[in-house]
């Protein structure tokens, strides 16, 4: 099935480390799942950079992955590629719903509620970075507006419209 994805390239996701002999039954799978044929590309090329992960966390046969694996990989790719950290996550699914891993007895190391305050946080400063960014250049055309109207520093600040007309 794999190769129906990856014609000329199939022979190096089915040679990846750990995850290399379940790459096709992942496309498979991916197919039933009624994934786009793009959507599952993209999934099996994330496929790759988890193997390359594991590799490179010295994890090199199916049987010594566990759920603490993943769980750990999927933490990295939402703080490396946040866009992507979902892969992990289907990956994951596919490798339960198969029987190759068991799921945790425990509850995972991260809850929803933890990846909600991450993302509410990261909005959060970048919205003060921006208000920070955009304070300083209101507070720079004010000074110009200012200078242009021979207001000076020290002059009268205008009225808002609005109030301006109120008034009798």
């Amino acid at each position: 099935m794999i190769a129906e994805f990856f014609p000329e390239a199939f022979q190096r996701y089915i040679s990846l480390p750990v995850l290399g002999p379940f790459m096709d039954p992942y496309a498979g799978w991916l197919h039933e799942q009624q994934y786009t044929w793009r959507s599952a590309r993209y999934e099996l090329r994330m496929a790759g950079r988890v193997a390359d992960y594991l590799e490179q966390r010295a994890v090199c046969r199916l049987e010594d992955l566990n759920h603490q694996h993943l769980d750990d990989c999927h933490r990295w790719f939402r703080q490396k590629f946040p866009a992507e950290a979902g892969s992990v996550l289907v990956l994951l699914r596919f490798l339960h719903t198969a029987g190759h891993i068991d799921k945790p007895s425990s509850p995972p190391s991260s809850n929803a509620s933890d990846v909600y305050v991450e993302a509410f946080m990261a909005s959060a400063l970048a919205r003060s970075r921006l208000f920070r960014t955009l304070g300083a250049t209101v507070s720079a055309e004010t000074i110009s507006i200012r200078n242009v109207l021979n207001l000076g520093s020290d002059g009268p600040s205008p009225k808002p419209f609005a109030i301006a007309s109120a008034e009798p």
